[in-house]
């Protein structure tokens, strides 16, 4: 082989090594950008993930609450009315007794008896009036009772929706933990193609060396 053969060859050999180390040098380049691109959407991903679950414990936290006064409100409806069944119904039971000693006590003395007459309309009138004030008060209650009950259904509505969003958000968070699974595994696998790329340089590298 003569002098000119062989500088042909090294000259050709050269362009073959810095045409090898660029493409190297671009694709292990290409690898680093795309690594910090993933790192940086795993990292978001988490953040989302780590975001999304303090939504979750929160809404947990007011679900509970929401059922504790939930269930207060049930209480208060129960404990409010028996009270005011109660009053109404010993309040009216006092003066029944009262008109009803009153009145046998006029019919014993006589009907005839122009004053015990009178006391006796005294007591009706009395007995109309307390019943105008009981009929008040169960309209009082039954009014308070409406408005418990818009409450309890205010409430229900909002346990409903609690609910509702913590499902959703639960959907968020699986899918994130999918989108950051698949991620990894594109990561994995270019990598993977990455050192084999490496390797085909390498072995090629190695061919090319004169023997």
């Amino acid at each position: 082989m003569n002098s000119n053969n062989r500088n042909e060859i090294e000259v050709v050999e050269t362009r073959l090594e810095r045409l090898i180390a660029a493409n190297h040098a671009e694709l292990s380049e290409r690898m680093t950008r795309l690594e910090e691109r993933l790192a940086s959407s795993i990292a978001e991903l988490k953040a989302s993930i780590a975001e999304l679950s303090q939504r979750v414990s929160v809404l947990e936290t007011g679900f509970v609450e929401l059922k504790e006064k939930f269930s207060n409100l049930k209480i208060t409806i129960i404990v409010t009315g028996l009270s005011a069944t109660l009053t109404i119904i010993l309040g009216v039971g006092a003066i029944n007794v009262s008109l009803l000693s009153g009145m046998i006590g006029a019919f014993e003395s006589g009907r005839g008896m122009g004053s015990e007459g009178m006391e006796i309309r005294h007591q009706l009138q009395a007995l109309q009036q307390n019943s105008s004030r009981s009929q008040q008060q169960i309209d009082t209650i039954q009014q308070q009772t409406v408005k418990l009950q818009q409450q309890t259904d205010t409430m229900q509505l909002q346990l409903r929706e609690m609910q509702e969003q913590t499902r959703t958000t639960q959907k968020q968070m699986e899918s994130i933990q999918k989108q950051t699974d698949s991620l990894q595994q594109q990561t994995g696998s270019l990598r993977d193609e990455m050192r084999e790329v490496k390797r085909l340089i390498e072995r090629r590298n190695a061919s090319d060396q004169p023997r």
